[in-house]
Order: structure tokens, then C-alpha cells, then sequence
């Protein structure tokens, strides 16, 4: 659980790794809010970095959030 206006953070997949056709450049993206027992609460435009990313939309995904950073992939 997360207070209002605290930092928080989250891994964000946006591909599997590897080129593959089907992947298109992204030059933003939203990430979805949801609560815990409830429906989304909305969502953030995240820009990519110069030159966009490599997306692929069938293995996007958003890990779940917490209040600090931490070094390492999450199994999401």
C-alpha cells in the first residue's frame, strides 16, 4: 500500500528482448493504476528515452509498485 504523494515504483516490461517484426517503436506509453481490490485508477503518459523503445505488445506489462527502489528484476 502506497500514501498519497509518496514515491513509488514499479518494473515495466516492454518487450521480451531480441528484435522480432511485430515489435514498434513507442516514443511514449501509459501505465495503468490499479488498486488493490478494486478497478484501475487511472494512468500515467511515461515518455521513452531519445529514440523511442522497441514495444511489444503482446508481452507488456507492468509489475506490481512499491514505496522504494530496488536493484533486480521482479518475477511479474
Amino acid at each position: 500500500m502506497l500514501r498519497p504523494g509518496a514515491p513509488a515504483y514499479a518494473n515495466v516490461r516492454v518487450s521480451l528482448g531480441g528484435t522480432h517484426e511485430d515489435n514498434k517503436v513507442v516514443r511514449s506509453f501509459n501505465v495503468n493504476l490499479f488498486a488493490a481490490d478494486g478497478p484501475a485508477e487511472g494512468s500515467i503518459v511515461v515518455k521513452a528515452p531519445a529514440g523511442g523503445l522497441a514495444v511489444a505488445e503482446a508481452a507488456a506489462k507492468t509489475g506490481y509498485w512499491t514505496p522504494e527502489l530496488r536493484n533486480g528484476a521482479d518475477e511479474f
